[in-house]
């Protein structure tokens, strides 16, 4: 069972694209901000993208 796959994102302080490990199933503490073009198969996953707090 796969429990985790990699993301190409930028997250909150980054300036390129880089590859980072989300969980499946299961939120990221990482405060992504970006998720690069077709860095998810939507027709594989179901995603849900949210945040806990305002990025300012």
């Amino acid at each position: 069972m796969e429990t985790s796959t990699l993301l190409k994102c930028k997250l909150i302080c980054d300036k390129e694209f880089g590859m980072f490990p989300v969980p499946i199933g299961d939120w990221t503490p990482g405060a992504i901000t970006v998720i690069s073009p077709n860095g998810i198969d939507l027709s594989v996953y179901d995603v849900y993208w949210g945040a806990g707090e305002t990025i300012k």
